[in-house]
């Protein structure tokens, strides 16, 4: 059974209880309120998952799906599981489980990128557990991180973190959207083919560790994925993850509540990501049809793992490079240009071009999606957003023709610091391959005119 039709699925309501899952809560106003919260969301997840078969959560390390996994975890941490000794049995080497001791992490080279290790043809699933955190919770449960380009190793160490202070076991299973054409061309189709590839990988490492398990194929097989999808997300029409997970039947724990009432839960549940900035996957910082390749994805790590160090920046402190289309710089920049941030999309797709609904709803039925012109929009000056140029760029230090340009997003209270070191950002930019642009206040969702 692929997916728990017991309850909802990224918002939408089975017909149990009408109308209660379509209710958006209220931000928790005080701890205790928050503690109530948590404690409803408890028992509502533990109604959706599956006591006797396999419950994964699509984890990032994001607080969204920590939390999932925490409540996840806590739901069924209480509950008798089926004993099966070989759960965690190493004997079947077909299986591919390899089990570590202790926490490990990957250089910014990509070393976890399925590119390296793992072909389309291969016909098993890779998949990284930490078994020291396996007594801590029910066999039937698990994180599930994906291994790919778009996943910065910063973002993977947290994820460990985050996963050992739950305490529900971290599988690191490698994933393939980075070969398949659509996600590539990033024209609007990449998060839906990114999310499919992802449930579809989830389904086969949890049918596996049925296998493991023993378990027939009675209906005590049963596999219910979670996401961290949250009520913000659903109200964005330009996920395209969305309808994949739809199409999944994955189960949505935190759909009824607001951004601000998951990190206030979070918080209450004592989780160590509660108030860090959002870090979405690497290719949301591309530009529409700016290819979502191996190497352009490590070329946003390596500039934002500068930028960061640079300044310097804390994991608190939102931070993008977003990658423009190659453009031709003038010797000097202008020392002040600004921007219409009129159009605003989610982190959760490419945030500097997004497709409309029309062609949300084509990409789900798999139809091409009208190819747009990458050609940009100018937009009238306004005084909401600022570009800074104030530094032509170093000619000794300037990437090569046909760069991508790179421009920077930090919270306005580091603006005027990432103004001052314009010259060095530049400079390290050109180190790196790409032409700077200049920097602009963070917005969650802006756009960019290309």
């Amino acid at each position: 059974m692929y997916g728990n039709q017991k309850g909802f699925s990224n918002g939408v309501d089975s017909g149990e209880s009408e109308g209660d899952y379509n209710e958006v809560l209220p931000v928790p106003a005080t701890a205790q309120e928050a503690e109530d919260l948590l404690q409803q969301l408890i028992q509502e997840t533990r109604s959706l998952a599956s006591p006797s078969g396999v419950n994964l959560v699509a984890f990032s390390g994001g607080v969204d799906s920590s939390l999932a996994a925490l409540l996840l975890h806590r739901a069924l941490s209480e509950v008798p599981s089926p004993s099966h000794s070989q759960s965690n049995s190493h004997s079947h080497s077909h299986s591919h489980l390899h089990s570590h001791s202790h926490s490990h992490s990957h250089s910014p080279s990509h070393s976890h990128s399925p590119s390296h290790s793992h072909s389309p043809s291969h016909s098993h699933t890779h998949i990284h557990s930490h078994s020291h955190l396996l007594s801590h919770s029910p066999p039937t449960v698990a994180a599930v991180i994906a291994l790919s380009p778009s996943l910065s190793s910063s973002q993977l160490i947290t994820a460990r973190h985050v996963a050992a202070a739950i305490g529900i076991p971290l599988w690191e299973v490698e994933t393939t959207e980075d070969q398949v054409p659509e996600y590539i061309a990033n024209e609007g189709a990449s998060c839906y083919a990114c999310k499919a590839t992802l449930y579809t990988t989830l389904h086969t490492v949890a049918q596996q560790s049925l296998m493991r398990m023993g378990m027939d194929n009675s209906k005590s097989r049963e596999v219910t994925l979670f996401n961290g999808t949250n009520a913000d997300d659903l109200s964005d029409p330009s996920r395209l993850g969305l309808l994949a997970a739809l199409h999944c039947n994955v189960a949505s724990p935190l759909a009824r509540l607001p951004k601000a009432a998951v990190r206030a839960v979070a918080r209450v549940a004592g989780l160590p990501n509660w108030d860090l900035a959002a870090s979405p996957c690497l290719r949301s910082r591309l530009a529409f049809g700016v290819e979502a390749t191996a190497d352009t994805l490590t070329l946003v790590e390596r500039a934002e793992e500068m930028v960061r160090s640079f300044l310097p920046l804390t994991s608190r402190d939102n931070m993008r490079v977003r990658l423009l289309h190659p453009t031709p710089l003038p010797s000097c920049l202008p020392t002040t240009s600004t921007i219409n941030p009129t159009t605003t999309a989610s982190d959760g797709q490419s945030p500097l071009d997004q497709p409309p609904i029309a062609r949300t709803i084509s990409a789900a039925a798999n139809q091409p999606p009208t190819k747009r012109s990458s050609t940009a929009v100018q937009h009238p000056p306004t005084s909401n957003s600022s570009l800074s140029s104030q530094h032509p760029t170093l000619g000794a230090s300037s990437a090569p023709v046909g760069a991508l340009t790179a421009l920077l997003e930090v919270d306005q209270h580091c603006l005027q610091r990432a103004e001052a070191q314009h010259a060095g950002i530049a400079a390290g930019m050109a180190a790196i391959g790409l032409h700077y642009r200049g920097c602009r206040a963070f917005k969650s969702g802006s756009l960019v005119p290309l």
